[in-house]
């Protein structure tokens, strides 16, 4: 067993493969949540434009004033059709017969009057199409004027609501565009911290310390907790296992409990200098090369994490303020 990594070491190990493990699993969650915080933001303001857009639109219309014909009636040229008519019929016939054909038509009782009524009522129909259409106009001119100062009225308050309506979608204009750079920063950093993080983690890993099929953020819980409420060593604990079998139960666990365990990370990363005494102590009584080396890599992860924790705030912490 003398090339068994200590247990105290390889719990410190496995705390820090934990706590980037689920650095990275609270970036892709928060990343997640922000993209949809931001998309649900976009709707939200592409409504307010485009409500915008639709009431500058919507501007009442502008009455129009309707035109009066002043012509006759049809039934006053109708009655001077016939006027003409007739006396030209009259006239025709004075030229085609003789005077006492005349004399004879005009003894007649209906024809004078037949004579006079067309000319008679054209004139009476004429006077009534006049008066009529002054009427009319005049209606048609009140109408106007009543239906111009209800436009003015309306016009004025889309002008007012319209100006209104322009300011508010400035200002919403401002507060979208400090939103969706403000939370386009934060999600970039969050994406480079992921990085950063398993690029640590890789190099972790590659310690060939665990398992490959244990290098994953369910593995590492359970080969971290297992450790830490037992006696067990690294080797008795992957016995103990089915991989599988834990990663479900594992799921709801991460999701609840990530950020919590990173914030104790936080806390413990003050213990930096006993974690590098113990690890320094382990390496020293370790007399195999290629174990001492992997102490070396164990306090190097250690000491890489230590440091992240404690220089600042985690990107993904950052981004609860956008979350709330």
């Amino acid at each position: 067993m003398n090339n068994e990594i200590d247990r105290e070491a390889m719990l410190i190990y496995l705390n820090d493969l934990r706590t980037m493990e689920t650095i990275t699993h609270e970036d892709d969650k928060k990343t997640y949540e922000l993209n949809k915080k931001n998309e649900k933001r976009k709707a939200e303001h592409k409504k307010v434009v485009n409500d915008f857009s639709q009431k500058k639109n919507s501007a009442p219309s502008k009455p129009s004033k309707e035109i009066v014909d002043d012509g006759m009636s049809f039934g006053t040229k109708l009655m001077i059709f016939f006027s003409i008519f007739t006396w030209g019929c009259f006239i025709l016939m004075g030229f085609g017969y003789d005077a006492s054909f005349i004399d004879v038509l005009m003894d007649m009782p209906f024809v004078i009057p037949f004579f006079l009524f067309f000319p008679i009522c054209s004139v009476i129909l004429f006077f009534k199409s006049k008066r009529d259409n002054l009427k009319l106009k005049d209606e048609m001119e009140l109408k106007y004027t009543r239906e111009l100062k209800e436009w003015k009225k309306k016009q004025e308050e889309f002008n007012n609501e319209l100006t209104l309506l322009t300011q508010k979608t400035k200002e919403e204009r401002i507060e979208y565009d400090a939103f969706t750079n403000d939370i386009t920063g934060c999600i970039k950093e969050m994406s480079k911290e992921k990085l950063d993080v398993q690029k640590k983690l890789q190099e972790a890993y590659s310690a060939n310390i665990i398992p490959l099929q244990f290098r994953n953020i369910q593995g590492i819980y359970y080969l971290y907790d297992y450790m830490s409420t037992s006696n067990q060593s690294l080797s008795e604990t992957l016995m103990q296992c089915n991989l599988e079998a834990i990663k479900q139960k594992l799921d709801r666990v991460i999701n609840l409990q990530g950020e919590m365990i990173v914030q104790q990370a936080q806390q413990s990363a003050a213990l930096y200098e006993q974690n590098q005494q113990i690890l320094e102590t382990a390496q020293a009584t370790m007399n195999n090369t290629a174990v001492a080396a992997k102490y070396a890599q164990i306090s190097a992860t250690n000491s890489a994490i230590s440091l992240k924790l404690q220089s600042k705030e985690l990107a993904y912490q950052k981004a609860d303020y956008w979350l709330k």
